[in-house]
C-alpha cells in the first residue's frame, strides 16, 4: 500500500488541467503532511481541488492552505471513502478570485468529504466561500469530529456559512468558535438528516448581524455549554 511523508516543505503555484493540482491519492494508507505550506495552486478543469483522495487515509499536521483555487468542487481537499485527520493547521482564502457562477459550483470552500470520517482539531478556517458549506462540506454517512477549531468570515450562498452536513452519521463539535460567518440558512452550521444525535458542546457563536447561527432539519441535537452573542 503506497505511503507518502512530506515535512517542512512548500508546494506553490502548480496548475492542473483537470483535477488535483497537488496530489491524487487512491488507496493510499498513512500519507502524512507535516509543517507543509500549500499555496496558490490552481485547477482549471471541472474536477477542481488541490488534494483528491479515494479510499485513502490522509493526515495533515501544522499545515497551511493559502489561496488555492479551482473552478468546481473544493479548492483544497476532496475525499471519498477516506479517513482525514487535520491538526494545528490553517486554511485561508483571501483573494477575490471567483465569479458568482463558479461559487455556485462549490460545496465546501476548503474541504469536501463524502462517505468518510473526518477529525479536525486546533485548526483555523478563514474567509471560505461556497454554495453549501462556506468552509467545510460533509455528506453521506460521514463521521465528523471537530475539536478546538475556529471558523470565521466564511460565506455560503445557500446554506451552512461555516459547516454544512447532510446525511452524515453524526456531527460532534467541542470547544470551538464560529465568528462572523454568513448564509441564508445557518450562518455558522447547517445539519440535515443525521443518522445519530449531533453534539455541540462548550462552543462560542458570534455574529454582527443575524441570529441565524445554527440550522437543523430532520435531525437531533444535544447543545450544551454554548455561548451565543451578537456584536
Amino acid at each position: 500500500t503506497p505511503q507518502e511523508y512530506l515535512e517542512m516543505s512548500t508546494i506553490e503555484s502548480n496548475t492542473a488541467m483537470t483535477e488535483a493540482s497537488v496530489a491524487l491519492f487512491i488507496t493510499s494508507i498513512g500519507s502524512t503532511f507535516n509543517g507543509t505550506q500549500i499555496v496558490r495552486n490552481h485547477v482549471m478543469g471541472a474536477k477542481g481541488k488541490s488534494f483528491y483522495g479515494i479510499q485513502s487515509e490522509l493526515s495533515y499536521a501544522g499545515c497551511s492552505f493559502i489561496n488555492n483555487t479551482a473552478v468546481q468542487n473544493s479548492q483544497n481537499l476532496y475525499l471519498i471513502l477516506s479517513k482525514l485527520t487535520i491538526s494545528n493547521s490553517l486554511f485561508v482564502d483571501s483573494e477575490d478570485f471567483y465569479t458568482f457562477n463558479q461559487i455556485k459550483s462549490f460545496n465546501g470552500g476548503f474541504i469536501n468529504i463524502v462517505e468518510s470520517s473526518v477529525n479536525i482539531s486546533y485548526s483555523n478556517f478563514t474567509s471560505g466561500i461556497a454554495n453549501l458549506g462556506g468552509s467545510i462540506f460533509c455528506s453521506i454517512y460521514t463521521d465528523i469530529v471537530f475539536d478546538n477549531i475556529r471558523i470565521s468570515e466564511s460565506t455560503a450562498y445557500e446554506s451552512g456559512g461555516g459547516i454544512y452536513s447532510i446525511y452524515s452519521k453524526s456531527v460532534k463539535i467541542t470547544n470551538s468558535t464560529f465568528a462572523d460567518n454568513y448564509s441564508q440558512i445557518g450562518d455558522a452550521i447547517s445539519i440535515g438528516s443525521s443518522e445519530k444525535t449531533n453534539q455541540i458542546i462548550d462552543s462560542n457563536f458570534k455574529s454582527k448581524v443575524s441570529p441565524n447561527m445554527i440550522y437543523m432539519k430532520t435531525t437531533n441535537l444535544n447543545l450544551n455549554g454554548c455561548n451565543f452573542s451578537q456584536e
